[in-house]
């Protein structure tokens, strides 16, 4: 039956036509009226074993139903992504949010899973590479303005600029009702290195203008003497 109504409706190759170098194929099936009218489908005669012909709609329930357009794989596996886009909020707290309110509405049957992707999967992403890369690039910034100065107490003090400018970043973040995200975290970035030359150039001119001690002293002379 099954294989009887898919050619009836779909239709069947039943030959090829050649035109020159270009070729078509023949395709029939039943008038268009069959796919437009429940009613005509119904009342298809359908051939059984015994010779005889029965209706469709005897046999099966006639129903619109929406089915799937696309079959998607990813790894081997079949996906359906449902997307959305997030305005007026961090799409940090909204997938937390989402995941919770998929978590309690929605249960999974054997053998389904749920995977967040697209910016958010980005986010984190960086987030984890920014969490290795920030602690290190400030640890040897430290060491360097230690040998730039070499005073704890001077590094430290430029290092300084630091969270003070994360401060006033996220201030103008929220008076501007921005939220944290790639492209601002970049911006992070591009600020400590502008705060970190600023303060390396006012801690240089200041300390010129100070009065060496002792130490200061015995330390320029032999840099001179090794620079001759």
């Amino acid at each position: 039956m099954q294989t009887f109504i898919q050619q009836s409706l779909t239709g069947e190759v039943a030959g090829d036509i050649f035109e020159d170098e270009m070729a078509s194929r023949i395709l029939v099936r039943l008038n268009k009226r069959y796919q437009d009218s429940r009613a005509e489908l119904g009342n298809l005669q359908i051939p059984t074993p015994a010779g005889s012909h029965v209706p469709l709609s005897t046999l099966a329930e006639l129903k619109s139903v929406t089915g799937l357009r696309q079959i998607s794989r990813e790894n081997t596996q079949r996906y359906i992504s449902v997307q959305c886009n997030v305005r007026g909020r961090d799409v940090g707290t909204f997938v937390n949010d989402a995941q919770a309110a998929v978590e309690k509405a929605v249960a999974l049957p054997p053998g389904y899973r749920l995977a967040w992707g697209g910016q958010f999967e980005l986010q984190q992403s960086a987030n984890r590479r920014l969490a290795i890369v920030i602690p290190i690039t400030l640890t040897l910034v430290l060491v360097m303005l230690y040998m730039l100065f070499n005073s704890l107490r001077l590094a430290f003090l430029v290092m300084l600029n630091v969270p003070l400018a994360l401060t006033g970043g996220i201030a103008a973040l929220a008076m501007f009702g921005e939220n944290i995200s790639i492209p601002s975290s970049i911006g992070f970035i591009a600020l400590f290195g502008i705060v970190l030359t600023d303060g390396v150039v006012l801690v240089a001119h200041y300390s010129s203008r100070l009065p060496l001690d002792r130490d200061q002293v015995e330390a320029r002379n032999w840099r001179l003497k090794k620079a001759r």
